[in-house]
């Protein structure tokens, strides 16, 4: 099967428009200084100047590639004018404004565009172009799209980025629609409104996860196949807001995962990368990802609901009954605090049963600071109950969930209430699970209706002992006071650090799952299989060997 990435975030095409203020070079390079810090500027990306002539009272846009940066000096290279008046600095092109005797400087306008040169290869939609001098937008993804407005077609093309070779300046380009129906064509040979080469712009694929859900609805998309691995990427440009998405359509694609990219993604704490911190409730039981789809991941996201406090969103993932093959796996989902309404809050939980034969895996996530103020009403960290397939609890860490009622609890996880479920359960932590009253408190919530395979837990002694973490392997009673008995690095509220301490129990007492779904990889990308020692529980995995040194790169995860 094909995959395809597409991007996902909020930058735009244009990056920064700066005033030159000096400049030095005899062209066609030339070093330049701004009146502010430029930000957001990488080579590659173009330059342009609307330079005003007095002579003949006529504008020419200046184009120039940007070829180094050295601190706030920016290096440019002259590439042409609509009116041919020929190589010339940015510093000292004027605006209409001011007079003749009085010129006002002109402003820069950098952006994410780049002009190709040459077209190295093609397959058709595929083309591999050439970008000259300081080649591509250096900060250019795969997922990206590009094109522009052909002055010879009068059609607006567009383009998905689908490879970079900075070394070679090459970038491989597939072509995905163009607005006059013309069909494949290649970028390299398109026409400016100058006649010549097209400068190519550069955006993300979808602004919102939102937009990206409705094109996985489409029966006819525009950037990937029918059949395709679609892999929709999220860039840390800025926060993401979306108060809920709602996966329930996708036509014949084989799989759907929402991702976030390998260079943006957490550190294992909380707003480290690519953050989603919704500011509108999603409404009731809805949650802010809705899945009703089979073959579908969530990975690497993390989702504050810190701005929810008052609302009646209580849900984050949300499993609706078609979810065969569903994985969610190291997430940071936290702080739900106050009264959503009804029947309680549940960061991750299952509403219908489901197939028998479906399978679900919620592997190496970090769920906290899950609250419920309502007198009457649970609290609920991974309820996954009433699901009638199998369901694999692997690797999680939930920590500090808290029903304030008498007659509801507080659960850490929750599973086998359904006759047909397999609840396989294993190097999970519930630490500080809480409820008002004792026999409320419940770490590890067994139902024992269907079928159970429960060992290598740990729970914490504020746990009903009815509730501990079940299996001769597992691991109960452990303090849950931090200071006296270190167990993760930072418990102080804001500024959570739920990495295992060097001295936690929890170090090296879990069970090689092996490396189904990417099991073996904890929530900073670690391979535990590489750390030459046993398996930590919990998400993190925080013990190597001593002569093993610890690579915290990320794992790109490849179904």
């Amino acid at each position: 099967m094909t995959t395809t990435t597409v991007s996902i975030g909020s930058r735009s095409n244009t990056v920064d428009t700066e005033t030159p203020a000096t400049s030095s070079g005899s062209g066609p390079l030339y070093t330049v200084t701004f009146g502010t810090t430029p930000t957001g500027i990488a080579v590659g990306h173009i330059g342009t100047v609307a330079a005003f002539s007095w002579d003949d009272e006529d504008t020419s846009n200046y184009v120039y590639v940007v070829t180094a940066i050295s601190g706030d000096n920016i290096t440019v290279k002259y590439l042409k004018d609509d009116n041919e008046r020929g190589d010339a600095s940015p510093y000292g092109l004027y605006s209409s404004g001011g007079s003749s005797g009085s010129p006002v400087q002109q402003v820069m306008v950098f952006k994410r565009s780049g002009i190709t040169t040459a077209q190295a290869s093609a397959s058709a939609p595929s083309y591999t172009v050439t970008f000259g001098d300081a080649g591509p937008p250096a900060d250019l993804h795969v997922g990206d799209v590009g094109g522009g407005a052909d002055e010879s077609s009068g059609c607006e093309f567009t383009y998905l980025v689908t490879a970079i070779d900075l070394s070679n300046k090459t970038v491989t380009m597939k072509y995905v629609h163009d607005d006059g129906g013309n069909g494949t064509t290649s970028p390299h040979g398109l026409q400016g409104a100058d006649g010549n080469q097209l400068i190519i712009d550069f955006n993300r694929a979808f602004s919102t996860i939102t937009l990206f859900e409705e094109m996985i609805d489409d029966s006819s998309p525009n950037y990937w196949g029918s059949s395709d691995d679609v892999v929709g990427e999220l860039h840390a440009d800025s926060n993401f807001t979306d108060n809920t998405v709602t996966f329930d359509q996708k036509q014949s694609l084989s799989s759907v995962t929402l991702s976030v990219y390998s260079d943006d993604r957490h550190d294992g704490t909380a707003e480290s990368g690519a953050l989603w911190k919704p500011t509108t409730a999603s409404g009731h039981d809805v949650g802010i990802i809705r899945i009703n789809i089979d073959n579908m991941i969530v990975e690497w996201l993390d989702i504050s609901l810190h701005e929810l406090d008052s609302t009646n969103t209580n849900k984050v993932i949300v499993f609706v009954g078609t979810n065969d093959d569903n994985i969610i796996r190291n997430n940071i989902f936290h702080d739900k605090d106050g009264d959503p309404g009804n029947n309680g809050c549940f960061c991750i939980h299952v509403l219908a049963a489901g197939a028998s034969s479906d399978v679900i895996s919620i592997l190496n996530n970090i769920v906290y600071r899950w609250e419920n103020t309502d007198s009457g009403e649970a609290a609920s960290a991974i309820n996954m109950n009433a699901w009638s397939g199998t369901v694999n609890i692997y690797n999680n860490t939930v920590y500090y969930v808290h029903s304030h009622a008498n007659s509801q609890p507080g659960e850490g996880y929750k599973f086998n209430g359904n006759a047909n479920q397999t609840a396989n359960v294993k190097n999970n932590i519930s630490h500080t699970v809480t409820a008002n009253r004792l026999a409320r408190r419940r770490a590890f919530v067994d139902t024992g209706t269907g079928t159970s395979n429960v060992d290598y837990n740990l729970s914490t002694s504020d746990s009903s002992s009815s509730y501990d973490a079940q299996g001769a392997n597992s691991i109960i009673d452990v303090s849950n006071d931090n200071d006296s008995t270190p167990f993760f690095v930072s418990v102080a509220e804001g500024s959570e650090d739920l990495h295992l301490h060097a001295s936690s129990p929890a170090l090296e007492e879990g069970y090689d799952l092996g490396t189904t779904n990417s099991v073996n990889i904890d929530i900073d990308g670690i391979d535990r299989d590489a750390t030459g020692v046993t398996w930590d529980m919990g998400a993190d995995q925080t013990s190597v060997a001593s002569t093993t040194t610890t690579n915290t790169s990320f794992i790109m995860f490849v179904e």
